[in-house]
C-alpha cells in the first residue's frame, strides 16, 4: 500500500509521464499534415490561411511561419495564370497573396455572372445577380 509520500511521487510519475509520452505527435508528422494539407473546391482564401496558420502553429517553424503558409496559398491556387504571377512577385508577402487571390477569385466570379447574364438570343430574360 502507498503512503501519502508514495502516493504524490507516484502522481508525479504519472503525470511527467502522460505529459512526455501520452498524445504527443512527431513534429515530422505535424509538418507533413500541415504541408500536405490541400485547399477544398469550395473553401475560401481566408478560411484556408486560417487553417494552415493552425496547422503550423505545431511545427516548430516560427521564423519561417509566414513565408511557408503564403507558399502554401500560392501552391493551392488552381489556376495558372494566377499562379506564374505570384510566382513572378518577387517581395510576395502573406497578406499581399491572399489579397491577390481573393481580388482575381472575385473579379472570375463576377466575370462568370456577368458572361451568364448576357442575351444571346436564346433567352427572352437574363438576370444579374449583384
Amino acid at each position: 500500500m502507498l503512503n501519502t509520500k508514495n502516493e504524490e511521487y507516484f502522481d508525479k510519475v504519472v503525470k511527467e509521464f502522460k505529459k512526455q509520452c501520452v498524445g504527443k505527435k512527431s513534429i515530422v508528422y505535424k509538418r507533413h499534415c500541415f504541408l500536405t494539407y490541400k485547399r477544398a473546391n469550395s473553401q475560401s482564401i481566408d478560411n484556408f490561411a486560417i487553417e494552415l496558420k493552425i496547422k503550423v502553429a505545431s511545427c516548430e517553424i516560427r521564423s519561417l511561419v509566414n513565408l511557408v503558409i503564403r507558399d502554401q496559398v500560392v501552391l493551392s491556387v488552381a489556376n495558372e495564370t494566377l499562379q506564374e504571377h505570384l510566382i513572378v512577385i518577387t517581395e510576395l508577402s502573406l497578406e499581399k497573396s491572399i489579397e491577390i487571390v481573393k481580388r482575381t477569385e472575385s473579379a472570375h466570379e463576377q466575370v462568370a455572372q456577368i458572361n451568364n447574364g448576357k442575351d444571346n438570343g436564346n433567352s427572352k430574360h437574363s438576370q444579374i445577380v449583384c
